[in-house]
């Protein structure tokens, strides 16, 4: 059986290696399959398939949020089943509920008294939950003992997947996306009842007269009566469940009716391959669901790869001998009765931390009295006139806020805020310009929210297209309509923006001459050849590299990932970066990771309004700073008065004493809201202290951070004087301290490409908490490295690293190291690294400048 083949199971079900031919045929594998399941325990299970809100749901999960949100899915990755994710989503009842049924193929039991995963049950539902809710995503304090023992199974892999309760109703729903409707698009009859998604699908299966039932991310709960056999997805945010036999076509026993199965690959008369387009990655029953619900399709495609070819006109039959693939021809059209109703949603702009108006203050908001997901809190903003921005937090608190409330407050962690921006308006079908054509775009992968939010933050952008499997593309100057032939494709066209109560006046420092043309169409550079850094006969194009990364032989990236990657490592090739690098013109905002490391006798207050435009924090190795009427340098009040979060240090073990000689004069505040750590204690010419040390003083540290309010501290930063060195004074402290508070691990990096910056912070990412890197710029010798100690190279440099530290999931904050060619204590070069941020009279540097301009 090829190697990409998902066997069901954690372990044990995996049949013997070559127990199967590499030419067996699917019928073969599938009575494999079959024998296998026999081996686990029966249960009232199934599978989503494709067409479906759960399919939708758990495919984006894992093939989208699963990299770009991991603390969502409690440890999940890409890597995992599909079957994995509906089973995380079924038991957190995550998304609106949409997966109300247990996935098939998955070995499950649950657990016993006296069993060690029984109690750690037990632990998580009486302590866990609130003591540290983050560990257990998607779940609350009334959840039940299966769902955490289901979580708490994705990493203790000893405590096995729970079963759902025999007899489950919702398990034989299938779910739709949008609400109930009937074949002529009516709403149909149906009563009303307060109760949430698994309690409404139960009432529906109680009820011999239920033939559906309709849900929404509250608790409005509809039964439907005879008559409901679809739903119109354009109605967000609902789902609807129809019982087996009220459904339309679409599920797994209609597939082998309506398809004339032939062995080999789909052909035309002539013999070819004929016109198709590929889905992936679905399952076989996923794989006819796509052809179904395509009015286009004539047949489809599918191998043991789940490799999906939906075939338009012109297949009628297959070549036998390419195998092991099946080709499925449709007996019958299909038609579709649901009727696209516009549909005008609101886009938002997401800033980590707080909301709060400009002079940092909570604002006027009403918080909804009960838990809700971050979709219920964006729908009920959405539904609000009054609402201009809302707040959500890890354990689902949702607040909403009224006009006034203009940024976020970064320091605050684990909170998300939200500022609503503008409207889309759906069109059914592919985007379109006048004549037909797609028009000027650029792909990525996001789920329909996010797509609108990226263009609502795009001047350039005027219409957004999505579909079921997670593909965005961002539209800009010439689409004008949508081609309503193109199934399971929406086209979102921007609205004016207008709202006054989202008015600025702030201005920023204009950047002609600073963006390069490396945010250009990666198409643009993909026949140009891109030479290894370490291999200089490695001359392959940047197509072909991407191509190479997507393949079976470069471990199956998937385009981003594979962009993502050639981009970094060939400076020829980073027009591919897949998501957007720079902020438009007039844009404001500025990103909560961005800070800046800099001396504070290096600044002064005139300086501080064109730093707001480039940073949200800063720091300057000291535990104070001078009063406001002592000197012209900043003081702790006017750098929060500016907008921009001074962050104390404690450079080394005598700023402990210091800080405790100076107690409340130290003039800490609780909006400070960290407190940096030891500097390069692994360094003999800086703080140097061995782990011991740091560990006999951090409950002084603590005491410190507490009696001011500040809630986090920032582990020691430890400089890059070999991965081995900086990862073993780390592993000795928490070796020896393994209780000491640390909610962020800080670190130096003076590498001065972006691809060996990344893999200096995945070192530290063994940790499990976030990063803080605490000072980083171009500042290492050698050949390799002298062309950008410049301020030319540092600007080469800066376009690499600060896109990747913004993506980079487990970067909290990172500041640059601002020092001009003469300052610098060690000689590197001559001259010295120049990369310095701001002047002395305040303006920024044509490098400060291009620091301002990115996205995030």
């Amino acid at each position: 059986v090829p190697s990409s083949c998902s066997w069901p199971g954690r372990s044990g079900l995996a049949p013997p290696v070559g127990s199967l031919p590499r030419d067996s045929s699917l019928i073969q594998i599938h009575r494999v399959r079959s024998n296998i399941l026999e081996a686990s325990r029966r249960v009232a299970c199934r599978t989503a398939v494709a067409g479906e809100a759960c399919y939708d749901s758990a495919a984006w999960a894992k093939n989208v949020g699963a990299d770009s949100h991991p603390e969502w899915y409690a440890g999940l990755t890409s890597a995992d089943r599909f079957e994995d994710f509906q089973a995380f989503l079924y038991w957190t009842k995550a998304q609106g509920g949409v997966c109300s049924s247990f996935p098939c193929g998955l070995d499950c039991r649950t657990a016993l008294a006296g069993e060690a995963c029984y109690g750690h049950v037990q632990w998580a539902m009486d302590t866990g939950i609130h003591t540290n809710p983050e560990w257990y995503p998607g779940l609350w304090e009334s959840s039940s003992f299966e769902a955490f023992q289901s979580v708490i199974h994705i990493k203790q892999p000893d405590c096995p997947l729970a079963c759902p309760p025999s007899g489950d109703a919702a398990a034989e729903f299938t779910i739709l996306s949008g609400a109930c409707r009937t074949a002529s698009g009516g709403s149909g009859v149906f009563d009303v009842i307060d109760a949430d998604a698994a309690s409404c699908a139960g009432s529906c299966a109680a009820d011999a007269n239920c033939v559906a039932y309709e849900h929404n991310t509250l608790t409005r709960c509809e039964l439907h009566r005879s008559g409901t056999v679809t739903s119109d997805e354009s109605v967000q945010p609902y789902v609807c469940g129809l019982k087996p036999a009220a459904a339309t076509p679409s599920t797994t026993a209609f597939f082998s009716s309506s398809f004339d199965m032939l062995s080999g690959a789909c052909r035309t008369a002539s013999g070819g391959a004929g016109d198709f387009y590929v889905v992936e990655p679905v399952g076989a029953a996923g794989c006819a669901s796509h052809c179904a619900s395509d009015t286009a399709c004539v047949a489809y495609e599918f191998n043991t790869h789940t490799r999906c070819e939906i075939h338009r006109a012109g297949t009628v039959t297959s070549d036998e001998s390419v195998q092991p693939y099946v080709c499925g021809l449709k007996i019958a059209a299909i038609t579709t009765t649901t009727t696209h109703v516009p549909l005008i949603v609101w886009a938002y702009i997401r800033l980590a931390g707080a909301c709060r108006t400009q002079s940092f203050g909570v604002g006027d908001f009403d918080t909804v009295d009960h838990q809700v997901t971050d979709a219920e809190c964006r729908a009920l903003c959405s539904d609000s006139s009054s609402c201009v921005a809302f707040e959500t937090n890890l354990g689902g608190r949702c607040e909403l806020h009224r006009p006034g409330t203009v940024r976020a407050d970064s320091t605050v962690p684990n909170y998300n805020c939200r500022i609503k921006v503008g409207t889309f308006t759906s069109h059914t079908g592919a985007c379109r310009t006048a004549t037909g054509g797609t028009g000027d775009f650029t792909a990525l992968t996001a789920t329909p929210d996010e797509c609108r939010d990226l263009c609502a933050a795009d001047s350039q952008c005027i219409a957004v297209e999505t579909n079921v499997g997670g593909r965005c593309e961002l539209h800009r100057v010439g689409t004008v309509t949508s081609d309503t032939s193109v199934a399971n494709y929406m086209c979102w066209f921007k609205d004016p923006f207008n709202d006054p109560s989202m008015s600025t006046t702030a201005t920023t420092t204009p950047l002609s001459g600073l963006v390069p043309a490396d945010e250009a169409d990666c198409q643009a550079v993909w026949d140009v050849v891109a030479v290894d850094m370490f291999d200089t006969n490695s001359k392959y194009t940047c197509g072909a590299r991407i191509e190479w990364l997507m393949s079976w032989e470069g471990d199956g990236h998937s385009e981003t990932e594979a962009r993502e990657t050639v981009a970094l490592a060939h400076q020829e090739c980073s027009a591919c970066w897949p998501w957007k690098k720079y902020k438009d013109s007039g844009n404001t905002f500025v990103s909560p990771k961005r800070g800046l490391a800099i001396q504070n006798a290096k600044v002064t207050e005139v300086a501080l309004p064109k730093l707001a435009e480039m940073v949200s924090w800063t720091y300057d190795w000291h535990h104070t700073t001078p009063a406001s009427d002592e000197s012209n340098h900043p003081s702790n009040e006017q750098w929060l008065a500016a907008g921009i979060t001074w962050k104390p240090m404690l450079w080394g073990g005598s700023s402990v004493g210091m800080a405790e000689e100076l107690g409340a004069s130290l003039g800490w505040k609780a909006q400070n809201g960290a407190l940096l750590t030891f500097n390069e204690p692994n360094f003999d010419s800086q703080a140097h202290m061995s782990p011991q040390e740091a560990v006999n003083l951090w409950p002084k540290v603590e005491h410190l951070a507490a009696q001011f309010g500040l809630t986090r501290i920032v582990g020691p930063a430890v400089g890059f004087n070999g991965i081995d060195n900086a990862i073993g004074w780390y592993d000795n402290f928490f070796h020896i301290c393994p209780g000491c508070k640390v909610d962020a691990i800080s670190i130096h990096s003076y590498t001065c490409y972006a691809t060996f910056l990344r893999d200096h912070i995945d070192a530290f990412r063994k940790y499990g908490k976030p990063i803080w890197l605490t000072e980083f710029a171009c500042a290492e010798g050698g050949t390799l490295n002298a062309p950008r100690l410049s301020m030319a190279g540092q600007m080469e440099y800066m376009r690499e690293a600060i896109p990747m530290l913004e993506r980079h999931a487990d970067v909290e904050k990172y500041a640059w190291f601002s020092y001009f060619a003469s300052e610098w204590p060690v000689d590197f070069a001559d001259p010295g690294p120049d990369a310095g941020l701001v002047r002395p009279d305040g303006s920024l540097t044509e490098l400060g400048s291009l620091y301002a301009s990115f996205a995030f």
